[in-house]
């Protein structure tokens, strides 16, 4: 037998066999691919892709969340002040939540620090302090400590003034004459001697009644007066002339108005350095109250001359009725009380010259430490009124004023403004 020689088979099968299955055709490399038309990638795109389009597809969300907590990280850190930066304040005052200490024992509490100071607006009024509190500052009437410098330079908050209170009563016997409340006190009226009472008719308000008491002529001409809190009315006396009175008596007097009984009474001659005389007729001339002290400031330039200042301001507590201090040689003219963030304060004008003072009232409304100019007004004007309205506002009746002339003319209002900064009043534009 002749050994196989290598030639091929060729492709037919021998007679019998089943027949051969049939392999798919293999397109060359260079041939298009018929399941890329449909969007399936070809084998050669699976080994070059290697399923790139996805990491495609998630870069730009990566990128925007990686930028957003680089920003909240540098805000939190160096912006907000929650790191090592200034201290933070939230919106209602209350602090951080990245800048809360932790609690320490009720045994022991912590100090006070940046964090924990009040917000703004409990610094407008202040809160009372409980008398029977174990604390000696509280109960002597020591100033709260200012906020730390940092913490003010941080809010940049403006002066907060404490509100002014108004504790002035009407007088009880107003009832009985029918009177609302809605009244007037007049001093000034043409042809009056004394004070008239103007107001409406408890029965009729659309009806004006004017009612004087037959005591409140017999004291004289009157001038300035003050409403105290119990509806007692105090008077200061005029050395005006006419209708019966020819030469200005008793000046260096204080009258008082009952509230309940309505009589005007001699309430408190004062000791003056030297008398009134017909050339210079003037006694008292301005009058003040406190409501939180209970007190009367009364300035006195009775004895004065042009060429003399003998005045006085005087301290009267209304509990007792007696003087509770005075200032010597000070001829001050129109007065007034004023709250401040440390207590409170004695205003007054001046009949030699244009400028207004302050001088500090302790807890017990004594006098305290030396006057200080805080305003002034034109050369020629004095103060002969001063009232304060909402703690920064004060309004001045500025008039001309010679001491030998017991007809001091009207004047004008004056509005002024506070400055905080440096505890001064403007004139207001």
């Amino acid at each position: 037998m002749k050994p196989k020689s290598g030639k091929k088979k060729d492709g037919t099968p021998p007679a019998g066999a089943p027949p051969a299955e049939k392999l798919p055709a293999t397109a060359p490399d260079d041939a298009p691919d018929a399941r890329a038309k449909s969007g399936a990638p070809s084998k050669k795109d699976k080994k070059k892709g290697g399923g790139g389009g996805i990491f495609k597809l998630l870069m730009p969300l990566l990128l925007v969340l990686g930028l957003a907590a680089g920003s909240y990280y540098v805000y939190t850190k160096f912006l907000s002040g929650a790191g090592d930066g200034l201290p933070f304040l939230a919106g209602n005052g209350a602090p951080a939540a990245e800048a809360e200490l932790p609690a320490e024992p009720a045994a022991e509490p912590p100090p006070e620090s940046e964090e924990q100071a009040p917000p703004p607006e409990q610094a407008q009024a202040p809160e009372e302090t409980n008398s029977d509190a174990p604390n000696s500052e509280s109960q002597e009437g020591a100033p709260v400590p200012d906020a730390p410098a940092d913490d003010a330079s941080a809010l940049q908050a403006a002066p907060v003034q404490p509100q002014q209170v108004n504790c002035e009563a009407s007088p009880q016997f107003l009832v009985e004459l029918g009177l609302t409340q809605d009244f007037q006190i007049s001093t000034g009226e043409p042809g009056v001697r004394g004070l008239i009472l103007i107001g409406a008719n408890a029965e009729n308000s659309g009806a004006v009644s004017r009612y004087q008491h037959q005591s409140w002529s017999r004291a004289g001409f009157l001038d300035a007066f003050v409403m105290a809190r119990n509806g007692d009315v105090y008077f200061a006396p005029s050395p005006r002339t006419g209708l019966g009175i020819e030469t200005p008596q008793n000046q260096d007097h204080i009258y008082k108005l009952d509230t309940n009984t309505g009589e005007l009474v001699d309430f408190l001659t004062l000791p003056a350095a030297a008398p009134s005389t017909p050339e210079f007729p003037f006694g008292v001339v301005g009058l003040a109250y406190n409501c939180d002290t209970n007190a009367l400031y009364v300035t006195a330039i009775t004895g004065s001359t042009p060429e003399t200042q003998v005045g006085r301001i005087y301290h009267i507590d209304l509990n007792t009725g007696e003087i509770a201090g005075q200032i010597e040689n000070v001829d001050a003219y129109g007065a007034a009380v004023r709250a401040t963030g440390n207590g409170s304060q004695l205003l007054f004008g001046s009949t030699r010259d244009s400028q207004i003072r302050a001088l500090d009232l302790n807890a017990d409304g004594n006098f305290q430490g030396e006057p200080r100019t805080v305003a002034t007004l034109a050369e020629s004007q004095r103060a002969r009124s001063i009232s304060i309205s909402n703690g920064n506002e004060m309004v001045v009746q500025a008039v001309e004023f010679n001491y030998a002339n017991a007809d001091v003319p009207e004047g004008e209002q004056v509005r002024l403004n506070y400055d905080g900064a440096s505890d001064t009043w403007n004139i207001a534009p």
